[in-house]
C-alpha cells in the first residue's frame, strides 16, 4: 500500500501541470537542442517614437471698442445731373443771319439806245464794295433750311473804263450805288450737327444810287430792277447750344434796268464777286 500511494503521488505531480494551466495559455514549445533560450525568444517591438511637442498657444490680439457712432443728420440730396438738350448743337427749328464783310464789285453798263454825239455807250465799273445778308427761315429736313433773305453789296470805291461811245452821265460817275437781292434761299447743312454748308437765293435785284451832290433823295435817285441770284459755301462753329459764328465765301449776279433823268435806258451787269463774309446764325 504504501508503494500505491507513491506512485500515485507521482502522477498528480506530473499531471499538475497541465491540470493547473489557464485555457489561454499556449504550451510553450521545448526548446531545441543546441539553441540558446534568447535566440527562441520571439523579436521585441521597436520603441514608440516620443510625443511631438505640444502647438504654441495662438496670439490673442484685443480689439479696441468702437467709438460711438456720431448722430448723422439728413443726407444731402443726390447732385443733379444736368440733361442734355437734344436739339443743342444741331441744325433743326427756326433759323437766323447776319453778315457782313467785304468783296469786289463789278458792274458792265451800256445804254439801250444811241446818245449824241457819240452814239452807244458800253463801259465797266469796277471797285470795293461792303457787303451783308439778312434771312429767317426754318428746317424742313436733316440740315435743310428754307426762308427769305436780303443781300447786298454797298459800292465804297469804283473805276469807269469805257469800252464805247461817250462817258457815262455825270449822275452815273458821282453816284454811291448799292446792288441788293431779295428773294427766297435755301441752306444746307452737310451734317445737321456740324458747321459745312451751302447756300443759294433768286430773287429781285435792285441797282439804286443818290448823287453826293444831290438835296432831294426821291427826286435824284436812279432806280434800276430785275433779277439775280446767290451762291456761297461757309462753315460755322458752335459757340453756344444754338448759337454759331462762321464765315461765308460769296458771290451775287444780277442783271437790271432803268431810265436815268433824261428818259434814257440802260442796261446793268453786276457782280459782286469774290466777298467774304463773317456771320452769327441761330438755328
Amino acid at each position: 500500500m504504501p508503494q500505491l500511494r507513491t506512485a500515485l503521488s507521482v502522477a498528480i505531480l506530473l499531471a499538475a501541470p497541465e491540470v493547473f494551466a489557464q485555457p489561454g495559455d499556449a504550451p510553450v514549445a521545448p526548446p531545441v537542442e543546441g539553441t540558446s533560450e534568447a535566440e527562441t525568444a520571439p523579436p521585441q517591438p521597436p520603441p514608440e517614437p516620443p510625443p511631438a511637442p505640444a502647438p504654441p498657444p495662438p496670439t490673442v490680439t484685443p480689439i479696441a471698442p468702437a467709438p460711438p457712432a456720431a448722430h448723422a443728420g439728413p443726407r444731402p440730396p443726390p447732385p443733379r445731373v444736368a440733361k442734355k438738350d437734344p436739339d443743342a448743337h444741331r441744325h433743326d427749328g427756326f433759323y437766323a443771319r447776319f453778315g457782313a464783310g467785304f468783296g469786289g464789285y463789278h458792274e458792265y453798263v451800256e445804254s439801250e439806245n444811241d446818245i449824241a454825239p457819240n452814239g452807244k455807250v458800253e463801259g465797266r465799273k469796277s471797285g470795293v464794295a461792303s457787303v451783308s445778308e439778312f434771312a429767317i427761315g426754318g428746317t424742313i429736313g436733316t440740315g435743310f433750311v428754307l426762308g427769305l433773305g436780303v443781300y447786298g453789296a454797298n459800292v465804297l470805291a469804283s473805276d469807269y473804263h469805257p469800252e464805247a461811245g461817250g462817258p457815262l452821265p455825270a449822275d452815273f460817275v458821282e453816284d454811291e450805288f448799292s446792288f441788293n437781292l431779295f428773294g427766297p434761299f435755301f441752306d444746307y447743312y452737310f451734317n445737321e450737327n456740324k458747321g459745312l454748308h451751302f447756300q443759294a437765293a433768286i430773287g429781285l435785284a435792285s441797282l439804286s444810287g443818290v448823287s453826293v451832290s444831290s438835296t432831294s433823295y426821291d427826286e435824284d435817285q436812279y432806280r434800276a430792277f430785275g433779277g439775280g441770284a446767290m451762291v456761297g459755301i461757309g462753315h460755322e462753329w458752335w459757340v453756344a447750344d444754338n448759337w454759331g459764328l462762321g464765315i461765308v465765301g460769296r458771290a451775287m449776279f444780277g442783271v437790271v434796268g432803268g431810265k436815268d433823268d433824261a428818259d434814257e435806258r440802260w442796261l446793268h451787269v453786276v457782280t459782286t464777286s469774290p466777298s467774304i463774309l463773317f456771320t452769327v446764325t441761330y438755328h
